[in-house]
């Protein structure tokens, strides 16, 4: 199928596992290999060269980076920085992980109400569990202030050195990237907040939560989010695994949160009953529910 000269690194694994394209043949395959050779010194991200190589194909090489470092020992792939989106109220009382886009894109308009002075933060599932996610290199923070959803500034009024916002995004990157040993003298010490995980009430969200624990020790289930779910239970506003396409989903055992290992968890395996996230907001029958 190839000739071992042709790359660098070891072919075993190559010639293992036969790699198929409809259209391409055998040889075509292994040419668009042999280019990644073209690449390999130039730092890119892994689905840049394989756009290039792979008739624009950008996941191509998804999932096979272990083969790639077979074939190039010397092949160095950036990796893709965790897109973190975190929005930044003018009162700060807890920062709160989202693990749902709509559950947050609500929170930082205020809906819930309980979400009301807390720093949220949304990245999407387990991705907050990356090795890299508290190094400046591995992560993209984007910012969103509390004047800008209230249409009184633009969406990063961090920028103006006297406005408040400016030391809480400090305060907030010290301690995400746990500068406090190292700190630069001009900048404000590391702030101590409480530290959240919100997300739906089921097997994968109290996965989620167990892997963030592996990144930010200090992160609990957060009560507020979670005790109006639990109610869904009772209210019979919950659904099966089988309901949603949830039965793959397992039991992660011990979170390490007290409350999720006391609590949520011995309720799911009780009524082996899922909530989503979404339920929770302020209007109709959660307003009154809230007040």
């Amino acid at each position: 199928m190839h000739k071992k000269h042709t790359f660098p690194g070891n072919t075993e694994k190559l010639a293992a596992h036969r790699i198929t394209l409809p259209g391409k043949n055998d040889t075509e395959i292994i040419q668009a290999f042999i280019k990644l050779a073209n690449f390999q010194h130039q730092n890119l991200s892994l689905r840049q060269p394989s756009s290039r190589c792979f008739w624009g194909i950008s996941k191509f090489l998804d999932n096979r980076e272990e083969l790639l470092q077979e074939l190039y020992p010397d092949l160095h792939i950036k990796p893709r920085p965790v897109m973190v989106n975190i929005y930044i109220p003018k009162t700060v009382h807890g920062i709160l992980f989202i693990e749902n886009q709509d559950s947050y894109t609500n929170a930082i308009t205020g809906n819930p109400a309980i979400c009301k002075h807390h720093i949220v933060v949304y990245m999407a599932g387990f991705k907050g569990s990356a090795a890299r996610i508290r190094e400046q290199a591995g992560v993209s923070l984007h910012y969103l202030m509390e004047d800008a959803t209230e249409g009184k500034a633009d969406k990063h009024p961090e920028a103006n050195v006297n406005t408040p916002y400016k030391t809480t995004k400090q305060q907030l990157e010290a301690w995400w990237y746990d500068r406090q040993a190292n700190k630069p003298p001009n900048l404000p010490p590391k702030k101590t907040w409480p530290i959240y995980f919100w997300g739906d009430l089921d097997y994968a969200g109290m996965a989620i939560l167990k892997a963030l624990k592996q990144r930010f020790k200090e992160v609990t289930a957060w009560q507020p989010g979670y005790q109006p779910m639990l109610k869904g239970i009772s209210k019979q506003q919950s659904h099966s695994p089988d309901m949603a396409d949830k039965q793959t989903q397992r039991d992660p055992g011990n979170t390490g949160c007290d409350y999720a290992d006391t609590v949520l968890l011995p309720a799911l395996r009780k009524g082996q009953e899922f909530v989503d996230q979404e339920i929770v907001f302020d209007g109709g029958d959660e307003r009154r529910e809230h007040n």
